[in-house]
């Protein structure tokens, strides 16, 4: 199975640490990744030049920047990258603040810090990337 490249980005350490060390642990062996965790959307941008299948970032960053910052970023590079807003906003802050200003078949939306959905979201975009390879 093709390696799989995941770019994780949120300002939160111990959330980056759950991330890397637990979650992606319980995805299993199914999945062949290669995850990048990034605290800033500098190193973010940065880390974007590794071409990573997914991006999942956090809704609210510190430095008055957010998820949807990013989000444009990637799509001005990349329109058909698949880009996972993950955060522990309430939905009814969150939701209508992303459909109001971006819609896209690519941008996904994960409130609640929701992490069985999020475990779902990666194995489905994941899983049809790959049968698309």
């Amino acid at each position: 199975m093709k390696t799989k490249r995941v770019l994780f980005v949120d300002d939160e350490a111990c959330v980056r640490d759950f991330f890397q060390n637990v979650f992606v642990a319980s995805l299993g062996r199914a999945l062949n990744l290669d995850i990048t965790v990034c605290g800033t959307l500098a190193d973010a941008k940065t880390a974007f030049g590794q071409k990573p299948d997914v991006v999942v970032c956090d809704y609210m960053m510190r430095e008055h920047e957010n998820g949807l910052d990013f989000f444009r970023y990637v799509t001005a590079l990349d329109d058909h990258k698949p880009f996972i807003i993950f955060t522990g906003a309430d939905d009814d802050l969150v939701r209508p603040i992303v459909n109001e200003q971006e819609v896209s078949e690519n941008l996904y939306l994960a409130v609640g810090k929701d992490w069985e959905l999020l475990k779902q979201m990666l194995i489905t975009i994941l899983e049809d990337d790959s049968s698309a390879d």
